[in-house]
């Protein structure tokens, strides 16, 4: 696990506090006739600040905020308000390079993580071409640490969108929920201070992943 000191990164999240709130603040004036109840979108509105740059407690208040909201409007289920949540605040537009938008290779090359956050083994730099008519090549993924299938109010919150590599985001935590008390945050938590971990071959076959355990020896 790497430490996402929040102190390095503050350039970075008050410039996607700047570019997100104008797309999210956009999408809700286009969304004008969305079935998201008038007193949701002006919660989002009004509490924009701290939904997209709130450390992940703060985020949590307010999903728990504004699922207090849906379920005090009772002709209102939460899936049907969430769906809708889904299309102001999207995450889906956002991961797509976008030449007039900002979006997830511009916060990729601004964090200029070159490795993943939760292995430290994966490279995931970011490479942009900006000759090439889509202008981009790689980036690491973002895994939401609160997923955003059950979260989708912290879509595009900076604290929740960490860098990763497809294998730690798409293959093993996927839509997991985590939890501050039992999971490891990046944002909050220096393991370094900690403990290390440190690999040592006993061959190359353990290298190339040819054995399961380094502890076994070749026949």
């Amino acid at each position: 696990m790497i430490y996402l000191n929040p102190n390095r990164y503050e350039n970075a999240c008050d410039n996607h506090y700047q570019k997100i709130h104008k797309i999210i603040l956009n999408e809700i004036e286009s969304h004008k006739k969305t079935r998201l109840q008038y007193c949701l979108k002006n919660y989002i509105k009004e509490n924009l600040k701290d939904i997209i740059t709130g450390f992940p407690n703060v985020l949590l208040e307010k999903n728990n905020e504004f699922l207090e909201l849906i379920q005090k409007r009772k002709n209102r289920k939460i899936a049907e308000q969430e769906a809708e949540v889904r299309k102001i605040i999207s995450y889906k537009n956002f991961q797509h390079k976008n030449k007039t938008k900002y979006d997830a290779f511009d916060l990729a090359e601004n964090l200029n993580a070159n490795t993943c956050s939760y292995c430290n083994r994966q490279y995931t730099v970011t490479v942009l071409d900006k000759k090439s008519e889509e202008g981009h090549i790689a980036r690491p993924q973002f895994d939401h640490f609160f997923p955003q299938s059950k979260y989708p109010l912290l879509a595009l919150s900076f604290y929740n969108l960490i860098p990763s590599c497809s294998i730690c985001n798409g293959t093993l935590k996927r839509d997991q929920e985590f939890n501050l008390d039992d999971y490891i945050h990046p944002y909050l938590h220096d393991c370094n201070q900690h403990f290390r971990f440190s690999f040592s071959p006993l061959n190359i076959q353990s290298l190339k992943g040819v054995y399961t355990s380094p502890k076994l020896q070749p026949r």
